[in-house]
């Protein structure tokens, strides 16, 4: 009954919550409805002007309605806004100094409302007569991102507002898997051409971010909802003007730029999981702070340390106080529940706006929430190996809610139109809240033996930005672009609580009767909590000469990071006979609770290396210069120099406290020049042959250079680091052949080549007797890397006429890499691929879209070969997570003028996941896991304002494998 009275709670806080936000899409609607009326005399035609072989913004266009004097020119960002635009059809004239003039006609203006018209312009030739089009370019769109990429000065992939609206992805995670040669390990993790996520970097807006993730210093991808996102640009090639610190690529997540119009978007949705929805999952039963009736994935502070033991530094050695704090952890849940399963749900706003200050000056917003409740429930076989058998095999249920909720305030001041200013503020945050629990048999103590776990996760990522354009005609039409930003990271785990249970004597193997057993994490409650911060200044100045054909750009850059992380561990321990029969919550009472013989006392657990610190300070200049020769030949060279201070301090636990030597302090100072080189060949007007050579490198990252000694202490081996990392250096080869035949197709052939010379790689080493596996990281002897890629995209109506809205895309890239590792002291060579890496990728996107674009159907898949996950040591071989397929559909419907369904089906294959590891004996898995199932979703999307158009879908998690 008590089931039923919160499930029935929680729908009508739901209801509460959704009425409260369509309330304020109505105020908006309103809103909006009284601006329209007062241009109901005239329309407006707004857009972007780009240079067509640059790709970049056109400053001080002239856009004209023909046969008029109404017109405007382009800005800093070559945007143009024309508000008196006279209703009824007409035709715009663009021209600009150095630029072929282009008319673009059959342009309907109706009033109140916005038109938008983007175009490009081609560099002045001899024939001086206007082109005339009638096709316009939208932002965020499959045509525009292809234009970018066509015009980069490096070799780029990337997906679009609009791919992300069609796929349903959820967040840039999910977005990213579409990506030519792109994999993501575990949902969050970047792999790029079979690289790790050492080899690459993540940033919002062009600025490099913090990492909430104390095992690797790598953003993770799932902390960014789709709704926010405008596009998702990878960089696979290096070019100066970007850190240096990268060979698979950078990732740059663009988040929504201000409209030219009103739009007010609001969007909720739900899904239904087959394994899940309906059905009982293990939880942990506690709860999160409540807003709006929704869980925000944050602390409800009942998991953080106790104040007893935050409040006395020496709790220990009082035993009254000791007690105090021993019952105030014992009073907590340790043992998993069991509850129904609601539905998934999410809810999407935006709103944003372009507003007139008078003269040329404009002010411009956008604000995006994002919110998305979703939860999943799986079975696992986690199987570990000591080289000629199993020695640990588990059967595990796993039930996780997962909250994602993220949002962002974006604002430009446009001062004339060469200068202007942008300030950008994001904040997202995840939270999982994990109930876990195993069965199974331990070899090392020879019993039949349980494990459960409770566990709250919580990471969280800010970002704010300011920037400034700024473009100076009398200085040789030179562009100043300036960048200052403070990111913060967090990742917090408010006390993970593990029990492990014996099977009782004379018990038979189907006897659920267990006997709570002391280890070291069994009884135990571990505290962990990291911070992360970044601050940068960026300088970029852009001198054109030879008039337009050639560029020199100089600038600088400024970066501090430092990184805080810390772990506590509070365990019981138990004297003499305390009772040890039941669950942790009928032994752990307070009768059983102090210091005597027969009770559990609480120690403190924290090793003296639980704990580092560190910080990175990176300065750096560059230079580079962009020409073009022969009217077809582009060339882009330059060099980055770069120093890099790194600092680590942590503990050798080795060592008493009170010894000089459990001090330790890593300190390095590397400085590094990194030239590159390119050519670009315009074969034709919609063809492009890139080549590039380039130098970059890889550092090691604050975990892997800091001793301190992390184990999964549910069940994992013991992860330590390494202090004597080297930095690895990386030679790359890019060769990419492109043809754009219209406006949103593509085919493209790339190939690539990369040397290494001390790759840094995670290894796993056998433990001694009755002890765990442990991972380390070490430097290889050399490595390199090489792969193709193919990536296609074409509209079917050259087939038939009936095939017309129908389009077919996708992309192959196959890799193979050799690792060459020296053991023993050089007596023995193993070979093996680079860690993450996965021989091939395939992804296809099948999509339709209607005439009017009112019916969208698309149809996804992707598969990934096997790929290694830890590498080995002999006689321990590598560890692979197995090839594995998933099929995902769309489709929308647009019902009537504001509102728009939308249903998903993801991983419809339902493909189990499997972790394999070669031995003596064969090949063993690892790690297997039950299909999470498939995940329905489906929702209404409301938008309102001046000629409203859709934000893209909201951001979600599903409810998939694990």
């Amino acid at each position: 009954m008590s089931r039923i009275a919160n499930l029935t709670t929680r729908h009508i806080v739901s209801r509460r919550g959704f009425a409260l936000a369509l309330v304020l899409v109505v105020v908006a609607s309103f809103n909006s409805g009284s601006v329209a009326f007062a241009n109901a005399n005239h329309g407006q035609i707004s857009g972007t002007i780009l240079d067509e072989k640059t790709g970049e913004a056109i400053v001080g266009a002239s856009i004209v309605i023909e046969g008029t004097t109404i017109g405007a020119p382009s800005d800093l960002d070559g945007h143009y806004a024309i508000r008196n635009a006279p209703l009824g059809i007409c035709t715009l004239v663009i021209s600009s100094l150095g630029h072929t003039s282009k008319r673009i006609t059959g342009i309907t203006v109706d009033a109140g409302k916005t038109v938008v018209i983007d175009a490009v312009l081609p560099p002045q030739s001899i024939e001086l007569k206007p082109i005339e089009v009638t096709v316009e370019r939208m932002k965020g769109t499959e045509a525009s991102l292809l234009v970018k990429r066509r015009t980069s000065l490096s070799v780029t992939d990337g997906v679009s507002a609009e791919m992300i609206r069609k796929s349903g992805d959820a967040n840039a995670g999910d977005a990213l898997r579409r990506v030519t040669g792109v994999s993501v390990v575990d949902g969050r993790s970047l792999v790029v051409r079979g690289m790790g996520g050492r080899y690459s970097n993540v940033r919002l807006n062009g600025a490099t971010l913090p990492s909430p993730e104390p095992e690797r210093r790598e953003v993770p991808l799932d902390l960014f909802p789709s709704g926010l996102l405008q596009d998702i640009v990878t960089s696979k090639t290096y070019t100066p003007d970007q850190p240096g610190s990268f060979s698979g690529g950078t990732v740059d997540l663009a988040t929504k730029e201000f409209p030219s119009k009103l739009i007010v978007n609001f969007s909720t949705s739900t899904s239904y999981g087959t394994t899940t929805t309906g059905k009982e999952r293990l939880a942990s039963g506690g709860g999160q702070k409540r807003f709006l009736g929704l869980d925000m994935g944050v602390d409800n502070g009942d998991r953080g340390v106790p104040d007893v033991i935050k409040n006395n530094a020496n709790w220990a050695s009082d035993s009254s106080i000791q007690r105090a704090a021993g019952l105030a952890l014992a009073d907590r849940r340790w043992t998993p529940t069991r509850m129904g399963t609601p539905v998934n749900g999410g809810y999407s706003l935006n709103i944003g706006d372009r507003l007139s200050l008078g003269g040329q000056r404009e002010l411009g917003f956008v604000a995006s929430w994002t919110y998305a409740n979703a939860y999943r429930s799986t079975k696992e076989r986690y199987t570990e190996w000591d080289g000629y058998g199993p020695s640990l095999d588990y059967h595990i249920e796993r039930g996780v809610q997962s909250v994602l909720w993220g949002g962002l305030l974006s604002s430009t001041l446009k001062l004339s139109d060469n200068h202007k200013l942008s300030l950008a503020g994001v904040y997202n945050r995840i939270g999982e809240d994990e109930a876990r629990s195993a069965t199974g048999f331990d070899v090392y103590s020879d019993q039949n033996v349980a494990e459960t776990r409770l566990r709250f996760l919580s990471r969280r990522i800010s970002s704010l930005q300011v920037s400034g354009d700024h473009s100076f005609p009398g200085l040789a039409h030179s562009l100043i672009h300036w960048r200052a930003s403070r990111a913060a990271a967090g990742r917090s785990e408010p006390g993970n609580r593990s029990n492990l249970y014996f099977l009782n004597t004379g018990a038979t193997p189907d006897d659920t009767l267990y006997r709570w057993y002391h280890t070291g994490y069994s009884g135990a409650s571990i505290f962990t909590d990291l911070e992360d911060h970044d601050a940068q200044f960026a300088l970029d100045w852009t001198v054109p000469f030879w008039g337009s054909n050639a560029r020199l750009k100089l600038g600088t850059f400024v970066g501090s990071k430092d990184r805080a992380f810390a772990a506590s561990r509070y365990l019981f321990d138990s004297y003499g006979q305390a009772p040890s029969n039941g669950l942790a919550e009928s032994i752990f009472v307070p009768a059983n609770i102090g210091s005597g013989r027969n009770q559990y006392r609480l120690e403190n657990g924290t090793f003296a290396d639980d704990h580092y610190d560190a910080g990175e300070h990176n300065t750096a200049v560059y230079l580079m210069s962009d020409f073009t020769v022969f009217g077809r030949f582009r060339f882009v060279g330059g060099a980055r120099y770069e120093q890099n201070l790194l600092t680590v301090n942590s503990a050798d636990r080795s060592y008493p406290a009170t010894d000089p030597r459990s001090k330790v302090r890593i300190r390095s100072n590397p400085k590094d020049w990194l030239p590159m080189a390119s050519v670009i060949w315009a074969v034709s007007e919609r063809s492009n042959v890139r080549g590039v050579v380039s130098r970059t490198i890889a550092r090691p990252e604050y975990r892997e250079l800091s001793p301190f000694a992390f184990q999964d202490y549910a069940l994992g081996p013991l992860t330590v680091g390494n202090p004597n990392l080297k930095t690895t250096y990386i030679m790359n080869y890019d060769l990419r052949w492109e043809i754009y035949p219209q406006p949103g197709q593509l085919l493209a052939v790339s190939a690539f080549w990369k040397t290494f010379k001390d790759p840094i790689e995670r290894v796993v080493s056998l433990g001694s007797s009755g002890s765990r596996n442990t991972f380390t990281f070490e430097n290889s002897a050399a490595a390199y890397d090489r792969g193709v890629e193919f990536e296609g995209r074409k509209s079917l109506d050259f087939l038939s006429s009936a095939l017309s809205g129908v389009s077919l895309g996708g992309n192959v890239t196959f890799v193979s890499s050799h690792v060459r590792i020296v053991q023993g002291g050089g007596t023995l060579e193993l070979n093996r691929p680079l860690h993450g890496q996965s021989p091939y990728t395939i992804n296809t996107v099948l999509s339709y879209t209607s005439q009017h674009a009112t019916t969208e159907i698309s149809v996804l898949f992707n598969v990934f070969g096997d790929r290694l996950i830890s590498a080995g040591r002999w006689p321990t071989e590598p560890m692979y997570e197995k090839s594995r397929q998933q099929l995902d559909m769309t489709f929308g419907q647009k019902l009537w003028q504001g509102l728009s369904l939308k249903a998903t089906a993801k991983n419809l294959l339902d493909a189990r996941y499997r972790v394999t590891q070669k031995q003596l004996l064969g090949d063993m898995t690892g790690k297997e896991g039950v299909g999470g199932g498939r995940a329905t979703r489906r929702g209404p999307r409301l938008h309102f304002g001046r000629d409203a158009i859709p934000c893209g879908s909201t951001g979600m998690l599903e409810s998939l494998a694990a």
